[in-house]
C-alpha cells in the first residue's frame, strides 16, 4: 500500500509542476492580477485556454496527492514530491528557459534523494493520527508566518511564492488530518480556504518573476513544511540504524535541490551574507542546547509544566490567570507544542529557537547601525550573554518577549522607512504578539511611541505608524480583565523594596550574572552605554535603538521606586538586544582595525567565560533528590528539611514525586517527628538522610515541607506561600 501511495505521489509532482509551469507561462502573459478586482481578475484566467490547462492539470495532481495521503505517510509523500521539483526546471527548460548549473544540480540531487527513500522503505513505516489542537497549531502558525514573510528581503515574486507554499503546506497537513477522519467535513473548509489563499498568491507571484523564484519557492515550502509535520503531529517514526540515516539524508537531499532551483533566478541569495547571521545563530543554539536536557526543571518551570498539562485550552487559560503573573501567549504555543506531540522538556526548544533567530535580528540591526564587524560583536553578546543564555533553554516566555522586542525594532523602522499596509500589519502583530508575551513590553511600546512622537523623519508617518501600534494594543485588550486579576494575586510580593543599585547594575546583569556587588563596574558599563547612546544619537535608526536601550529600564525603575514592586532584571531582558548594539558603538572611535578587533574579541570572550560558566551550573538534581527520597522510605505525611531557598525545592519535588505531591511550607511544633528526611548540600552534589524521633527545631537554618500536616510541624497560613498547583 505504501508503494502505492508513492506511485501517486510522483503521478501528483509530475502533474502539478507541470500545472505550475504552464500557469506560469500564460499568467506572464496576462494583463495585470489584482486582489482588488478578484471578479475580473479570475475571469482573465478562466478565459486563457493554456492556463486552464495548467490549472486542470494542477487539479489532477492535488487529487492524485490526496489518494496518496491515504496509503502513505505524510512525510514519505511529500518526501517524493520534493524529488519531483525538479520537474519544474526540466519543463521550464523545454519552454525555452535556460538551466543554471545549481539547477541541473539540484535535478540530480532531487533524483538521489527519491533513490535513498525508496531503499529507506525496507525500514518500514508507523504513523499516527494528528491530535486536532497540533493541527489548528500548525494552521495558526503558518497563517501568522505568512502575514509576517514581508519582514523578510525576498524579491516580490519569491515573497509571494513563499506565502503560497507556507498556505498549501498548511492545506497539505489539513489533508491529512481530514482523509480517513472523522472530522473530514470540518476540516474540508480549512483545505478549501488556505489552498485558496495560496492560489491567489501564486498567480500574483507568476506575474512578478520567473517560474523558478515563484513556483520553485512555493514548491520548496510546500515540501519541506509537510516533511516536518509528519514527524511532529503524525508521529511518523524513522526506522531505525542505517536505514534511517538514509531517510534522513533524501529529507534533506530533496529539500536542498528545492532550494538549490531559487539559485540564479530573480531571488539571488547571497550566501556570504548569510554566513554571518548563520554563524551566530549556530552559536546561540549551541551554547543553549546543554540546559534543554541536561537540567532539571527549576520552581518557575513547574509551574510552566503544569499549565502545559492541562488537557484543553479553557482551563490552560484560566490556569494562567491563576498562577502566572505574565500573558498567555507563550503558553499556548508551548501547549500547542506539547499537545501536538512534543514531550514537556522538550518545549524548551522554543527558547533555543527564539534565541537562535534572536541573534539573527540583532546582527541585522547592528549591522545597519555600527556597520557589520561591529554588528557581529553586539549578537555575538547577545548570543552569549547571561541572561539571553540561562532564559534561552528555560520554559518561560523571556527569550521571546528579546526576539519580539528586536522585531519590534526592525519593523518599526520599516513602517517609519518603507510604509505599506503589509508592514502595517506586521507592526501590529507585533505589537499584539510582544503585549500578550510579556507586560513589560509596553516599556517598549511606550519608548517607541515616544520616538514616534519627537523624531522629525517619522513626521511623514507619524499618524499611520501609531495607528498601527495602537490596533496592535486594541488587539490586545480583551486579557485586560485577566491581567486585573493576575495583579490582584501578588504573585511579585517576593521583590524587594527599591534599589538604586540594582537599576545601575541592570546592563552589566544582562550579560554578566556577578553584577550585585560590583556597583563601580556597572557605573562603567553605564558610562560606556551613555557614550555608545550620544554616537548611536546621529541618526534616526541610532535614536531608536538609544531609547529602547534605556527608557524600557527608567520606566521600570521609576515605577518601582512609587511602589511598584515589578522591576526584576530577566523581566528588562527585552533591552538586551540595544544595550548590545549601544555598548559596541564607541569601538567605532578606535581607529586602528586590529585594536578594535582586540578589544571586541577580549570583550565577547570575558562575556562569554563568566556568562556560559554561570549559566552551565546545572539546576540542583531534583529528579535524583526525590528518588533518593522515595528509595530512603519517604511517604506523603513525611515531612521534608531543606537548606536554602526553599521556593526553590517545593515545586521541583513535587513535580518528581511520585503522584506529584503538593508540598505546604511549614513550620514545626514541640513534639518530635517519628520520620524526618533531610535534603542537604555536600559540596557539589546533594545528600537524603532519613532521621528517626528528632526535634525539627535542632535542625538550624532548616525550612520544612509536608505533604499532610503531623503532629511534629504545622503549615503555614499564609496565602502567598500556599503551593501553585
Amino acid at each position: 500500500m505504501t508503494l502505492a501511495g508513492l506511485a501517486l505521489a510522483f503521478a501528483s509532482a509530475v502533474a502539478l509542476n507541470w500545472g505550475w509551469v504552464a500557469q506560469h507561462a500564460a499568467v506572464a502573459s496576462l494583463p495585470p492580477l489584482a486582489l482588488r478586482r478578484p471578479v475580473h481578475s479570475l475571469a482573465v484566467l478562466f478565459r486563457h485556454r493554456s492556463w486552464l490547462v495548467g490549472f486542470g492539470t494542477g487539479l489532477g495532481g492535488w487529487a492524485l496527492y490526496v489518494a496518496a495521503l491515504r496509503f502513505a505517510p505524510l512525510s514519505l509523500v511529500q518526501g517524493v514530491a520534493a524529488g519531483g521539483v525538479g520537474l519544474i526546471a526540466l519543463f521550464a527548460r523545454r519552454r525555452g528557459a535556460a538551466a543554471t548549473r545549481a539547477q541541473t544540480v539540484a535535478v540530480a540531487l532531487s533524483v538521489a534523494g527519491l533513490l535513498l527513500l525508496a531503499v529507506s522503505l525496507g525500514g518500514g513505516v508507523h504513523e499516527r493520527p494528528a491530535h486536532l489542537s497540533g493541527v489548528a497549531a500548525w494552521v495558526a502558525l503558518s497563517l501568522f508566518t505568512s502575514a509576517a514573510i514581508c519582514l523578510v528581503p525576498l524579491a516580490v515574486a519569491a515573497s509571494l511564492g513563499a506565502t503560497a507554499g507556507i498556505l498549501y503546506a498548511a492545506g497539505d497537513v489539513v489533508t491529512k488530518s481530514a482523509v480517513g477522519g472523522s472530522t473530514w467535513l470540518v476540516l474540508v473548509p480549512v483545505v478549501l480556504a488556505l489552498h485558496g489563499g495560496a492560489f491567489a498568491a501564486l498567480q500574483l507571484a507568476f506575474q512578478r518573476g520567473s517560474a523558478l523564484a515563484s513556483a520553485g519557492v512555493s514548491t520548496l515550502l510546500t515540501n519541506a513544511l509537510p516533511i516536518a509535520a509528519g514527524i511532529l503531529l503524525f508521529h511518523e517514526r524513522l526506522p531505525g540504524g542505517a536505514l534511517g540515516l538514509l531517510r534522513v539524508a533524501a529529507f534533506v537531499l530533496v529539500v536542498l535541490a528545492a532550494a538549490l532551483l531559487t539559485a540564479g533566478s530573480s531571488l539571488r541569495l547571497d550566501l556570504r551574507r548569510l554566513a554571518v547571521p548563520a554563524g551566530l545563530a549556530a552559536l546561540a543554539v549551541a551554547v543553549r542546547l546543554p540546559g534543554v536536557w541536561h537540567n532539571a526543571l527549576s520552581q518557575d518551570e513547574v509551574a510552566s509544566a503544569r499549565i502545559l498539562g492541562e488537557p484543553g485550552v479553557a482551563g490552560m487559560l484560566h490556569h494562567v490567570v491563576r498562577t502566572e503573573s505574565t500573558p498567555p501567549l507563550w503558553y499556548v504555543l508551548a501547549w500547542l507544542t506539547h499537545h501536538a506531540g512534543v514531550p514537556i522538556v522538550d518545549v524548551r526548544l522554543l527558547s533555543v529557537l527564539f534565541g537562535g533567530l534572536l541573534v539573527v535580528v540583532v546582527f541585522e540591526l547592528g549591522r545597519t547601525l555600527v556597520g557589520p564587524g561591529l554588528g557581529t560583536v553586539a549578537a555575538a553578546l547577545v548570543a552569549v550573554g547571561y541572561e539571553p543564555v540561562y532564559h534561552g533553554s528555560e520554559l518561560r516566555s523571556y527569550e521571546l518577549l528579546a526576539l519580539l522586542a528586536a522585531m519590534f525594532c526592525l519593523v518599526l523602522l520599516r513602517a517609519v522607512e518603507r510604509p505599506s499596509p503589509r508592514v502595517d500589519v506586521a507592526l501590529g502583530a507585533t505589537v499584539w504578539a510582544g503585549l500578550l508575551t510579556h507586560y513589560f513590553f509596553v516599556y517598549a511600546v511606550g519608548a517607541a511611541l515616544l520616538w514616534l512622537w519627537v523624531e522629525p523623519r517619522a513626521r511623514a508617518t507619524r499618524r499611520r505608524t501609531a495607528l498601527a501600534v495602537a490596533a496592535g494594543g486594541v488587539l490586545a485588550t480583551p486579557w485586560f480583565p485577566a491581567f486585573v486579576a493576575q495583579y490582584r494575586h501578588d504573585r511579585f510580593w517576593w521583590i524587594h523594596s527599591f534599589s538604586p543599585r540594582v537599576v545601575v547594575v541592570t546592563p552589566l546583569r544582562l550579560f554578566v550574572p556577578y553584577a550585585g556587588e560590583t556597583v563601580a563596574l556597572g557605573v562603567a558599563v553605564l558610562l560606556v552605554l551613555a557614550l555608545g547612546v550620544a554616537l548611536l544619537a546621529g541618526t534616526h535608526r541610532g535614536r531608536l535603538v538609544a531609547m529602547l536601550a534605556v527608557v524600557p529600564t527608567a520606566a521600570a525603575a521609576c515605577a518601582w521606586a512609587a511602589g511598584e514592586r515589578t522591576y526584576a532584571v530577566r523581566n528588562l531582558i527585552e533591552t538586551a538586544p540595544f544595550v548590545a548594539v549601544g555598548a559596541v558603538a564607541p569601538l567605532r572611535l578606535l581607529r586602528r582595525p586590529v585594536t578594535t578587533a582586540a578589544v571586541a574579541a577580549t570583550g565577547v570572550a570575558a562575556v562569554a567565560v563568566v556568562a556560559i560558566t554561570q549559566a552551565a551550573v546545572p539546576h540542583p538534581p531534583f529528579q535524583r533528590i526525590a528518588h533518593a527520597l522515595v528509595a530512603e522510605g519517604w511517604r506523603p505525611s513525611d515531612p521534608v528539611a531543606v537548606y536554602g531557598n526553599v521556593f526553590s525545592y517545593r515545586a521541583p519535588l513535587e513535580w518528581y514525586l511520585p503522584r506529584r505531591p503538593l508540598l505546604d511550607v511549614s513550620f514545626p511544633t514541640d513534639r518530635a517527628c517519628s520520620e524526618l528526611f533531610v535534603v542537604s548540600r555536600r559540596g557539589d552534589d546533594f545528600a537524603v538522610r532519613r532521621l528517626a524521633d528528632v526535634r525539627v527545631a535542632k535542625l538550624e537554618h532548616a525550612s520544612l515541607l509536608s505533604a499532610s500536616p503531623t503532629s511534629c510541624v504545622r503549615v503555614s497560613t499564609n496565602p502567598r506561600l500556599a503551593p501553585l498547583a
